[in-house]
């Protein structure tokens, strides 16, 4: 009987049968995570957190910090504990580059509780929430309780996507700076303090510093992005707002690509107050407004995207009767905190907040890369300027140029006639015209000429066929106007200080205790190049 054999190529892409990385590909194919103690301190009430860190054989991604109090007793009536307990355990809580940069910076609730919350940077899901660690101990509060503890820990996190944000740690000169201003005891017991406060000496208070890190690659690779750095700093916004007001609040300008809005409402006794939000609050971004809606869908939004304040096991009851309400019952598992509410603008692919951040795109103000520009050095176009030059401003005198963002491709783009000259710029390039600033889109919508501020003729606009790469520049003009084409026709520039407004009209009464002030902690992103597009490859 004759024999066959059968020969079968193996499925799947064959392997390669060894434990040694290949050279090339990303960094983080080649930089495993690790972790390295960095100190134990032992501060009490008032006291200041400012040990050196040390360095680690890396790439620092942030900081873990657990803070346990322990040792107390209460008194004959239990004690009180404030609504921001035992996260304003840190009256100022500041993280420093070692150049300076403010990288976090705000009240401890803030830093230590509100920003973990909502930048997803230190956990997911039910682990936003720093409170849901398993390293969370509450305090309690029974009368004569004894030994009384409460525990809680943190994250300050320098990564804002995979491997971008880091910071070098193998250099001991070139290391962040964590400084904590530890709050006073009546901060945290705000009536009837323990008989000993948990915590009042060196033996029972511990605050343990540990670093996440990516190891040294052991192929040629650095960190993508390195240099860059998500900032977040907490800053009142202006004006205050009394009971019933009808107005915007204008927050801070920003200088970086936007993460994620933090926003806190306290009343003027500095406690946090919900009653105050408007029911149809407004956003506007450099006077266009972006979202206008109801309260309640905004919190619907909060939960879809970042999962805070999302229902669990709800069950409703008690509907249908004449003036019957209908209740529901169930838990929260991260409950948005009151009086705060955060606005994601980070670009993900999902619903999620797990996508990178949002490069602010939406914020530029780019025209077609051969678009003329009158510089002091003569005529330009768009894709030849820099930051050495100087351009037309809307008053015909110089003013430099403070920035270039690099070229987009695949944006929709328009042509317009103004003056009998053609500009090429795309879909959301605002013009100042007489009737406020308008993007192309809008231009082309509304079908007539409309006029310049300087009373020039925009028609004619029409959405091209075909993207072309457009490019966009910053000037440090007060109004945010250059002079573009051989008309000199006045445009909105990039603005690296965005200004974003928050509108109720009215906002609520409140709960009495006015005025109001509105915080924003705003989460953004410096970048040390070209970081717009989606992040590149790791």
């Amino acid at each position: 009987m004759s024999t066959m054999t059968t020969n079968v190529a193996p499925s799947g892409r064959p392997q390669p049968q060894t434990t040694t990385e290949q050279g090339g590909g990303p960094f983080i194919r080649h930089a495993p995570d690790g972790r390295r103690a960095q100190y134990v301190d032992t501060q009490t009430y008032s006291g200041f957190m400012s040990r050196p860190t040390v360095s680690m054989p890396g790439y620092c991604k942030g900081y873990r910090l657990l803070v346990q109090m322990t040792g107390g007793t209460n008194g004959a009536t239990g004690p009180t504990i404030g609504a921001d307990f035992p996260y304003n355990f840190g009256l100022l809580v500041q993280m420093k580059d070692a150049f300076g940069t403010q990288l976090l910076t705000g009240p401890g609730y803030v830093i230590m509780f509100e920003v973990p919350l909502y930048s997803g940077q230190f956990g997911l899901d039910l682990m936003r929430s720093p409170v849901n660690s398993p390293m969370t101990i509450g305090y309690d509060t029974t009368a004569s309780a004894t030994p009384t503890q409460f525990a809680f820990s943190t994250y300050f996190a320098f990564e804002f996507a995979k491997a971008y944000g880091t910071i070098s740690g193998a250099n001991a000169a070139l290391l962040p700076v964590l400084q904590i201003n530890v709050a006073a005891s009546a901060s945290l017991f705000t009536a009837n303090a323990p008989s000993t406060l948990p915590g009042a000496t060196a033996a029972t208070a511990a605050q343990t510093l540990d670093s996440d890190f990516y190891w040294l690659p052991n192929a040629a690779a650095d960190p993508p992005g390195l240099g860059t750095t998500a900032q977040w700093v907490y800053q009142p916004c202006n004006p205050t707002i009394p009971a019933s007001a009808s107005q915007f609040v204008q927050l801070p300008r920003l200088g970086g690509y936007l993460t994620v809005i933090i926003l806190e409402v306290r009343d003027s006794t500095g406690a946090r107050d919900d009653s105050l939000w408007p029911t149809r609050p407004k956003l506007f971004v450099d006077g266009v407004p972006l979202i206008d809606t109801l309260f309640t869908t905004w919190q619907e939004d909060l939960a879809i995207n970042m999962g805070v304040g999302a229902g669990a096991a709800f069950i409703s009851s008690g509907a249908g009767s004449a003036g019957g309400v209908m209740t529901q019952t169930g838990i929260i598992p991260v409950p948005r905190p009151v009086g705060t509410f955060g606005y994601n603008r980070k670009a993900a692919l999902s619903q999620r907040d797990l996508g990178l951040m949002d490069t602010g795109e939406i914020f530029l103000s780019p025209l077609a890369l051969d678009t003329p520009v009158e510089t002091r050095a003569g005529w330009k176009t768009i894709d030849e300027i820099t930051t050495e030059d100087y351009v037309l401003g809307s008053d015909h005198r110089w003013t430099p140029v403070t920035g270039v963002s690099d070229v987009f491709t695949g944006r929709d783009c328009y042509r317009l006639i103004v003056d009998d000259e053609p500009i090429v710029c795309d879909a959301g390039h605002r013009w100042p015209t007489a009737n406020g600033l308008l993007t192309a889109a809008e231009l082309e919508w509304g079908g007539v000429p409309v006029l310049t501020i300087h009373d020039q003729k925009i028609h004619n606009v029409h959405k091209l066929a075909e993207s072309v790469p457009v490019k966009c520049i910053a000037t440090s003009r007060p109004d945010h106007l250059f002079l573009v084409g051989r008309s000199h026709v006045p445009t909105k520039n990039t603005n690296p200080g965005t200004q974003l407004e928050v509108g109720g009209f009215p906002w609520a009464a409140g709960d009495g205790n006015n005025p109001h002030t509105l915080n924003a902690t705003v989460g953004q992103v410096v970048p040390a190049g070209t970081l717009v597009q989606g992040l590149p490859e790791l």
